[in-house]
């Protein structure tokens, strides 16, 4: 069994318009289900911000939580953390279900799950593993303050905070060579 890379996104058991459908609504409705465990945990539906923007250009859905920072380290960790939780909880759930049912849309699912987990640990960009790091770090401005080494503990921080950049390029690199890669393979070898 092991786990589903890009090569098993789209399946030749389901014509691709399904493959397609299904690929979207899937994606969709765990994007929209992970953001509003942020909005749960970081407790932003009080507030007029709490809503959930969909930024179609860079293909990611927000939720505000500038608010958390002046919370204590565990509770911020656990806002910004709900997300993952839930879809680690998810492909458990689809995981357990793939040992008793052998359905493409299981597997797909999974795949895209690994592939969504993954994309979140990329702490080069603004994901939530970007935003961990800031918050274990206990330094929401790291990204902004390289210039400023003032003392010993900034500076370990700054190299933690550089091997973590360095470890997000390398999580890209995994994506590239086991789900964009597999995945456009799977798509051309549907199409032949």
């Amino acid at each position: 069994m092991g786990i589903p890379i890009g090569n098993k996104i789209i399946s030749k058991e389901a014509p691709l318009w399904i493959n397609i459908i299904y690929l979207l609504a899937f994606i969709f409705l765990t994007s929209i289900l992970h953001e509003l465990m942020h909005i749960v945990y970081a407790r932003t539906w009080k507030y007029n911000a709490g809503r959930i923007k969909l930024l179609f250009k860079k293909a990611v859905a927000v939720v505000p939580m500038t608010h958390i920072w002046v919370w204590t380290i565990t509770s911020r960790i656990t806002a910004l953390a709900a997300g993952v939780i839930f879809d680690l909880l998810l492909l458990a759930c689809l995981s357990w279900c793939r040992l008793f049912f052998d359905n493409w849309m299981i597997v797909s699912g999974a795949s895209i799950l690994w592939l969504k987990i993954l994309w979140q640990f990329g702490f080069h960009r603004n994901c939530d593993g970007h935003l961990l790091a800031m918050t274990i770090l206990d330094d929401p401005l790291i990204d902004l303050d390289t210039s400023n080494l003032e003392s010993n503990i900034k500076n370990k921080k700054l190299y933690i905070w550089k091997v973590l950049k360095v470890f997000g390029y390398m999580i890209d690199l995994l994506l590239i060579i086991f789900w964009l890669i597999p995945f456009l393979v799977s798509l051309f070898n549907y199409l032949k």
